[in-house]
């Protein structure tokens, strides 16, 4: 089961159901962070490959850092927790590469239920995964009461 994450609590709130339903059928599950990075990339100047380089390592050590976190926060039970980190100029295409080569049976994420213009304007890689993958996808419609509560925890 992969749980992709984009380190927002809203995200957040698949972890529980995917971790259900992985004791339900023995299965592990797979924290997902996609590190997405701007391309500064410009041969007027030379520095950028090595900036862009620097902000990749940066980013993959928060987003390792972030996964270790909620694994130790909710990996209690006998499901085993596995992490990923993986680097993508589009996040929605990078969680369907590694769904396919990982060879799991399921999706779960959570999404934020927009329609229309709003889709459109912001965009959703949970569409993009679910439109995308030959996998199936389970899609959580998070509480935002819960949400707010599970943030006031934290902090």
């Amino acid at each position: 089961v992969v749980v992709p994450l984009d380190g927002s609590h809203f995200a957040e709130a698949a972890i529980q159901p995917a971790l259900e339903l992985s004791a339900l059928f023995e299965a592990s599950v797979t924290l997902l962070k996609a590190v997405s990075y701007p391309v500064m990339i410009s041969s007027y100047l030379p520095d950028t490959v090595e900036q862009n380089q620097a902000f990749i390592r940066q980013a993959e050590e928060e987003a390792r850092d972030y996964l270790d976190l909620i694994r130790a926060r909710v990996g209690h039970g006998s499901t085993t927790i596995e992490l990923e980190v993986l680097v993508s100029p589009r996040p929605a295409a990078g969680v369907l590469e590694h769904v396919g080569e990982s060879g799991a049976d399921l999706v779960v994420m959570a999404s934020h239920a927009r329609h229309g213009l709003a889709r459109l304007v912001i965009g959703s890689i949970a569409d993009k995964v679910v439109r995308g993958s030959k996998t199936p996808v389970l899609i959580v419609h998070p509480q935002p009461d819960k949400i707010r509560a599970r943030s006031q925890e934290v902090a």
